[in-house]
């Protein structure tokens, strides 16, 4: 795993969460295909996709993560070690990969295709947590919806 590659998406989604509006106005451009800052994700060199964002969300701030694999579904191994990279500040462990909702956390799948280079993925695992730690200020700028921690 190329941890330098998961350090910088860290970085840039925290330099750049999103407010509940912006995800409110994220453009769907059909079943499955939503348009993104090419920021947010990286292509790991084993055909893993790690999508990151650090989003306002009715419970507070929280990481949401999104973990494909071409042509397969995750590996709840390789889950462990992208999550425990991004540091979302809870420990967890993944033996095997479910759609649960619990007190700290909540994951899904979903399928679909990637907009920019017209590829199907068969099942993403999504994972968001609540985090205490991350904190917002409004964007002193005020023209978007951006917000800065």
């Amino acid at each position: 795993m190329n941890v330098d590659e998961l350090t910088t998406l860290k970085a840039y989604a925290r330099d750049h969460p999103m407010s509940l509006d912006a995800l409110k106005n994220t453009l769907v451009t059909g079943e499955g295909q939503v348009e993104r800052d090419s920021q947010l994700e990286t292509l790991l060199d084993y055909g893993y996709r790690v999508v990151y964002t650090v989003e306002e969300q009715p419970i507070g701030l929280c990481h949401h993560v999104s973990i494909s694999k071409d042509n397969g579904t995750p590996d709840p191994a390789e889950v462990n070690r992208i999550c425990k990279a991004l540091d979302l500040g809870l420990e967890m462990h993944f033996e095997k990969l479910v759609a649960i909702k619990t007190d700290k956390f909540v994951t899904w799948f979903e399928s679909g295709t990637l907009v920019r280079e017209s590829k199907d993925f068969t099942k993403a695992f999504n994972l968001v947590v609540p985090d205490k730690r991350l904190k917002l200020k409004p964007n002193p700028i005020g023209q978007n919806n951006e917000f800065r921690p």
